[in-house]
C-alpha cells in the first residue's frame, strides 16, 4: 500500500525559514539563539501539519529545547536581539563556578544541535545519489546524527515518525522537489545555510573541547548500515 498523501498547510513557509538559517551565523560570527528559535518553530509548523499527534509530540519537546537557550540568556540579563548568542552563554556559564553543570548540559544541547544541523546537510547532500541505501534513508540520516544524542524517549516517537515516509523517493517527489512547498531555490538555500551553521557549531564545539560530542554522519555511515530496522532495534534495546 502506498502511503498516504500528506497534507500542506500554509502556516509553513519555506522563506520564513530559509530567512532564520540565513541570519543564524551573524555578521559578528556569533550563533544567534534568537534567530535558532524562529527557524525551528518554523519547522514545528511543518511537523505539525505532517504528522499530526506523532508530530506534536515531537515538537513539544523541540519548543522547550529552543526555549532553554533563550530562557537562560534572560536569566544572565541578556535581553536583547544581538546578546541572545551561543559563544554569550558559553562565556557566562564558563566564568562562574557554580554554573559548571548547566556549562556541561548546555554544551550537550548544543551537540544535539549541531547534529541537526548535520541531519539536514547528510539528507539534502545525498538525496540524489545512487549510490546511498533509498528504502530508510531519512531515518537512516537520524540515526548517524540526532540518534547518536537524544534519549530513547525522544529517539522512539521521532524513529517512528520518519518510518512512515522514510523513503528517498517519496521525499523528493512530496517534499524537496515540490514547489508548493519548497518553492524556488529554498532547498539549495537550506543546504548552503545548513553547511555553514555546521562548520561554525564545529569549531565552537572543538573551542570548548566538546569534539568527542560531534556526531556529523558521512555517506559511509549510511552504508555501513547493513539492516537499518535490526540497527533501530538494537539501539532502541541499549538505551533502555
Amino acid at each position: 500500500m502506498s502511503p498516504k498523501q500528506p497534507k500542506h498547510k500554509t502556516k509553513f513557509n519555506a522563506v520564513d525559514l530559509v530567512s532564520h538559517y540565513k541570519n543564524m551565523v551573524t555578521s559578528d560570527e556569533k550563533l544567534s539563539m534568537s534567530e535558532n528559535a524562529a527557524m525551528f518553530e518554523e519547522y514545528c509548523r511543518f511537523i505539525e501539519d505532517e504528522y499530526g499527534l506523532v508530530g506534536k509530540i515531537v515538537t513539544h519537546r523541540v519548543r522547550k529545547d529552543t526555549a532553554f537557550y533563550l530562557e537562560a540568556l534572560e536569566r544572565y540579563g541578556k535581553t536583547k536581539e544581538d546578546e541572545q548568542t551561543a559563544e554569550n552563554l558559553l562565556t557566562l556559564t564558563s566564568e562562574n563556578k557554580n554554573d559548571a553543570k548547566f556549562h556541561t548540559e548546555l554544551c550537550h544541547r548544543l551537540a544535539v544541535l549541531l547534529s541537526f544541523f548535520s541531519y539536514v546537510v547528510l539528507i539534502l547532500d545525498g538525496y540524489e545519489k545512487p549510490d546511498l541505501p533509498g528504502r530508510n534513508f531519512i531515518a537512516d540520516c537520524y540515526e548517524v546524527t540526532l540518534g547518536k544524542l537524544e534519549p530513547w524517549y525522544i529517539r522512539k516517537p521521532v524513529q517512528a515518525m520518519l518510518r512512515l515516509y522514510a523513503g528517498k523517493e517519496y521525499w523528493k517527489e512530496h517534499y524537496f522537489e515540490n514547489e508548493a512547498i519548497f518553492p524556488g531555490n529554498t532547498i539549495a538555500d537550506i543546504l548552503t545555510y545548513s553547511k555553514k551553521i555546521q562548520q561554525h557549531m564545529i569549531k565552537l564545539m572543538e573551542k570548548i573541547g566538546c569534539h568527542h560530542l560531534i556526531h556529523t554522519g558521512t555517506s559511509a555511515d549510511l552504508n555501513d548500515l547493513d539492516n537499518p530496522s535490526s540497527s533501530f532495534s538494537n539501539s532502541d534495546n541499549s538505551s533502555n
